[in-house]
């Protein structure tokens, strides 16, 4: 299609949403904007304010373009910001949770500490006590310990007591035996002296010599203190005679008989004296129970009297 002469060609018109624009520096035809639109020196000047309305326009319309894709920038966005919104809502809740749930677990675990506190304190007090009772069974142990020790030795004591009265036991036995064989020889003696006398001062004598009869014992009974002088002079005749004997062999017998009796009898006596004591008083030493039944063997035979002051 041919151009009309003045009219601008298709290269020069711009078509923006179905309005054709003058494109810059092309000469617009009279035909196209009018019959205002005429060229003069300065080009076509009736026609510029449209084109700069119309350039305004597109230019707001660009603008709007731009901010509608900024909104939709801002929208998608958001939408996104909405999104991870929606997660960290959602992990928050979750966190929410499960601080309710250690809320709820700390304030269980708070409610019990009273009464673990209590525990505690109720066991101190048991440990304590424990420890006490440790240390009383302790001293109890070592208590008893002591007493078997000193039970023991009570024991040993015991039977070396039991075994020294079983060695008196024998050895007063043995002496009953001999004394019995004394008052046996000494009846055999008194059998075979054959009319022996016993003489004034208590011998026998084999020899027969002059007997005192009961009259003559009865009449120097009466006659004592007339008689001293010549009993005197007669003992010492009697003494002083070489043909009787100062002392028989019965009579030395008697006597050591007597003496080792006493020598065994005084111990045996001292131990069944002391037997009691040591019972009664465990814990006395030898020489206490020594001195208590001296005492004891004692008490009997004295006593003391408080009378009263001495006159002055």
């Amino acid at each position: 299609m041919a151009l009309q002469p003045g009219l601008p060609s298709d290269d020069n018109v711009r078509h923006v949403n179905g309005v054709g624009m003058l494109l810059e520096g092309s000469a617009p035809g009279p035909g196209l904007y009018g019959p205002e639109a005429v060229f003069n020196g300065d080009g076509w000047s009736s026609c510029l304010m449209p084109v700069c309305r119309m350039r305004q326009a597109m230019d707001d319309a660009k603008q709007l373009m731009d901010e509608l894709e900024e909104t939709r920038g801002s929208l998608s966005e958001q939408a996104k910001a909405k999104g991870k919104l929606e997660t960290n809502i959602k992990q928050l809740e979750k966190e929410k949770e499960m601080l309710k749930y250690q809320l709820e677990t700390l304030t269980n675990e708070m409610s019990k500490m009273s009464d673990r506190q209590i525990d505690k304190k109720k066991i101190i007090h048991l440990s304590s006590l424990l420890h006490d009772l440790q240390q009383e069974m302790e001293e109890a142990r070592l208590t008893v310990d002591q007493k078997v020790e000193v039970i023991q030795k009570k024991d040993f004591q015991i039977e070396q007591l039991e075994s020294s009265l079983a060695e008196y036991s024998l050895i007063v036995q043995d002496l009953k035996e001999k004394l019995k064989d004394l008052e046996d020889q000494l009846a055999e003696a008194l059998i075979a002296g054959e009319g022996s006398f016993q003489d004034m001062d208590g011998t026998f004598s084999h020899t027969p010599r002059r007997s005192i009869s009961l009259c003559e014992e009865l009449r120097l009974l009466q006659h004592g203190t007339v008689q001293e002088p010549n009993e005197e002079t007669e003992v010492v005749e009697i003494t002083s005679d070489p043909s009787i004997p100062k002392q028989s062999w019965l009579k030395r017998r008697t006597h050591a008989a007597g003496a080792l009796s006493f020598c065994l009898l005084l111990p045996l006596g001292v131990v069944t004296a002391m037997v009691p004591i040591y019972y009664n008083n465990p814990g006395l030493s030898c020489v206490e129970i020594l001195w208590s039944a001296a005492y004891h063997l004692i008490q009997p035979y004295f006593s003391v009297h408080h009378i009263g002051l001495p006159p002055i």
